[in-house]
C-alpha cells in the first residue's frame, strides 16, 4: 500500500495485480509513518496480518485513521481477470516446486491436492501463507461499502500506466512488469476442474467485476492458451 497525504492518495496493493510493479514507482510519495511491509502478529485478530498486501477489514481495525482518509483522498487498486490471476497466485505459492521438469500430469495432481486440503476460504484469510489466493474484492469493498474509487484492470502499456497515474494526481513514468509468475502454470486452466474451481472460489468476485461495466471484460473464461510443448490448446 502506497499512502501519500502531501498528494492525498492511496495506493491498494491487491496481491498478483501488478501492484509491485506500481509501488515501485509510487514509492518515492509514500508519507506516511507505517511503512506496510511484511507480516507481523496482530493482538487484534489474534495470527499475523501481511501488511504488503492487508484486506479491506484488516485495514479499518488496525489503520481506521486510513480508511478515513480513503474518503477524501484520490484511491486505487488494480485488477485482472480471475482465472489468470490464480495461476499467478499458485505460481508465486509454488516457488520451491521445480515446474519446468515436472510433467504436465504431476502438476495437475499436486494443484487438485492443494484445492482440495488447503486452499479453503478461512486459511486464505487467516494464514498469511495463502494471502495471493485472497479476493480481489477484499481489497475495494468493505462489506457492501466500496472503499476505492478508481478500480482499473492492469494497464497493457505505457499509455495505459500513463492513464492509472493520472487517477492519482502524479506524473507518468515508465513501468517494468516485475514478479511476473503464472506462463509456466497456464496450461492448468485447461483442466475443467480447475476452472470449475476457480468460479467457486471467486464466485463473489466474479460478480463484483460483472457488475462493473469498465471491468466486465475481466472474467471472460480463457478460450486457449499456449501448453509447455507450444501447442495452442481450447477449452
Amino acid at each position: 500500500m502506497i499512502v501519500s497525504h502531501a498528494k492525498r492518495f492511496i495506493f491498494v496493493h491487491s496481491p498478483k495485480c501488478a501492484g509491485t510493479s506500481a509501488q515501485v514507482m509510487l514509492r518515492q510519495y509514500h508519507d506516511d509513518q507505517e511503512l506496510f511491509l511484511n507480516a507481523r502478529y496482530s493482538v487484534h485478530f489474534g495470527r499475523e496480518v501481511n501488511y504488503q498486501h492487508m484486506r479491506s477489514w484488516e485495514l479499518e481495525a488496525l489503520f481506521p485513521r486510513i480508511v478515513s482518509a480513503m474518503g477524501d483522498y484520490e484511491t486505487l487498486a488494480l485488477v485482472r481477470n480471475p482465472y489468470d490471476r490464480f495461476v499467478s497466485a499458485l505460481a508465486q505459492f509454488e516457488r520451491t516446486l521445480d515446474v519446468t521438469t515436472a510433467s504436465e500430469r504431476s502438476l495437475l495432481g499436486h494443484v487438485e491436492r492443494l484445492i482440495d486440503r488447503e486452499l479453503r476460504r478461512e486459511a486464505v484469510i487467516g494464514n498469511p501463507r495463502f494471502i495471493h489466493f485472497s479476493l480481489q474484492s477484499w481489497y475495494s469493498m468493505l462489506g457492501d461499502r466500496r472503499l476505492v474509487k478508481h478500480v482499473c484492470p492492469i494497464p497493457a502499456d505505457d499509455y495505459g500506466w500513463a492513464a492509472v497515474f493520472a487517477k492519482l494526481g502524479v506524473a507518468s513514468f515508465p513501468v517494468r512488469r516485475l514478479n511476473v509468475r503464472g506462463p509456466v502454470l497456464a496450461h492448468l486452466l485447461g483442466d475443467r476442474g480447475i476452472i470449475d474451481w476457480i468460479e467457486e472460489f471467486y464466485r463473489s468476485d466474479f460478480e463484483w467485476l460483472r457488475g462493473e461495466a469498465a471491468l466486465g471484460d475481466l472474467t471472460a473464461r480463457p478460450v486457449r492458451f499456449y501448453g509447455r510443448d507450444g501447442l495452442t490448446v481450447r477449452i
